[in-house]
């Protein structure tokens, strides 16, 4: 898909985009243990593919080992900070600290689960963070997976908690190129004393085909474009559906190039509420661009409160070489009811990308088709598109090829 000679008669789909591919909100699994210490990996990602690692803030009050903690297969013994002297196993987390990891390998790795293990000796061994990865398809892009809160409270003796991530599909991410965690805080002290991080998966092969991309956040919205496809003017959109469940805005809100207010926006909100069997299509500028477009990304945002704020649905687009005809790229589920561990206001994105940089070209129209979360719809914000036009030939392609043309008329004659 690296080399798409374009003409007046050529308009290309990957054929890795035939099949659709679903993606589901990660589920995450609490554990806690008093006095009991939990088993941890010797052989995780973190241990054997290189990865480097670096963190923001104290990560090693009151004098415990600090980061290589995080990933040196020691537990260490129960209890706080007596109990751990430099190199005993244990690196400290608060409100604004971070850790980042870095994989290099060339293609990043596919994360099948992710494990988060606190302990000390009292009620600092609760857990708050933002689960986050940057992807080989978009460099530079943080995606949010997970929104973190387990804060089982004081417990008598020492405390142990685990805090897992898996996906039902088996692969929480692939092509991964860093995770960090940033941290929260659960308690009056503004950290916890965390032992290990355990990432399991393996090294990815190249990216091909349409990737879906997801995030999350919890009570803060997302910004959409607002110089997208869909905002330059000349686009013609076609539904089927009402789009206006409580008073909605409706169709309008996903093209104004804003996310609007948080949580559920109640009558005449700034969403339009998408339904299983409910589809709306965008047919392209064709005047400003008779060819078509080269697609190169299409972004859905979604946000309500923690029922309605993830989102399910399938994403296509018809050519300009047969305009009636949609392929499906594939598809996407979030069902935030599920998975709102944190509580409050649910914001989602996904961004659809290809690892070449193009979905398709000689693009007519996009359509988005909903399908049903926990509670029948969704709210969306916005669908953005984004894409060139496909150039004309110029002149003297066009008078080439009309020399061709006649050169082979003259050899039949």
């Amino acid at each position: 898909m690296n080399s798409r000679p374009v003409s007046t008669v050529s308009f290309v789909l990957s054929a890795a985009l035939l099949a659709p591919a679903a993606f589901a909100l990660p589920t995450q699994t609490n554990g806690t243990q008093s006095d009991t210490p939990y088993a941890i990996s010797g052989t995780d990602l973190l241990q054997t593919s290189g990865a480097t690692i670096g963190g923001t803030g104290n990560l090693a009050q009151e004098g415990i080992q600090g980061l290589g903690a995080l990933n040196d297969g020691i537990y260490g013994p129960q209890g706080g900070a007596n109990a751990h002297p430099p190199g005993l196993g244990a690196f400290s987390a608060g409100s604004g600290e971070s850790v980042t990891i870095n994989f290099p390998q060339a293609n990043g790795v596919t994360i099948n689960t992710l494990d988060s293990f606190a302990a000390w000796d009292g009620a600092r061994a609760s857990q708050n963070f933002q689960f986050e990865y940057q992807s080989t398809v978009t460099p530079g892009i943080w995606h949010r997976l997970a929104s973190v809160v387990h804060d089982p409270g004081q417990l008598p003796g020492n405390t142990n908690t685990r805090v897992g991530l898996s996906d039902s599909t088996g692969t929480l991410a692939s092509n991964v190129s860093a995770v960090r965690m940033i941290y929260g805080n659960t308690n009056f002290w503004g950290w916890n004393g965390f032992r290990e991080v355990d990432i399991t998966g393996a090294p990815s092969s190249s990216a091909t085909g349409a990737r879906f991309l997801n995030s999350i956040q919890i009570n803060e919205p997302f910004t959409p474009s607002g110089s997208d496809l869909l905002q330059s003017g000349g686009i013609v959109t076609t539904s089927t559906g009402s789009f206006q469940d409580e008073g909605q805005v409706g169709l309008a809100s996903l093209t104004d190039g804003g996310f609007g207010p948080g949580g559920n926006p109640g009558g005449g909100g700034a969403s339009a509420t998408g339904n299983a069997g409910e589809f709306v299509t965008f047919t392209l500028d064709l005047v400003a661009s008779p060819l078509g477009y080269s697609l190169s990304g299409v972004d859905v945002y979604a946000g309500w409160d923690g029922f309605r704020g993830g989102m399910e649905y399938s994403l296509s687009c018809s050519l300009v070489s047969d305009p009636n005809t949609f392929i499906t790229l594939g598809s996407t589920s979030w069902d935030a009811n599920a998975n709102n561990a944190p509580g409050g206001n649910i914001s989602t994105r996904s961004m659809v990308r290809d690892a070449d940089g193009e979905l398709a070209t000689g693009v007519a129209a996009v359509r988005v088709s909903f399908g049903d979360v926990t509670f029948g719809y969704a709210g969306y914000r916005e669908v953005d598109v984004f894409g060139t036009p496909v150039p004309e030939p110029s002149a003297a392609a066009t008078a080439l090829l009309a020399g061709v043309a006649l050169m082979r008329r003259r050899r039949r004659a």
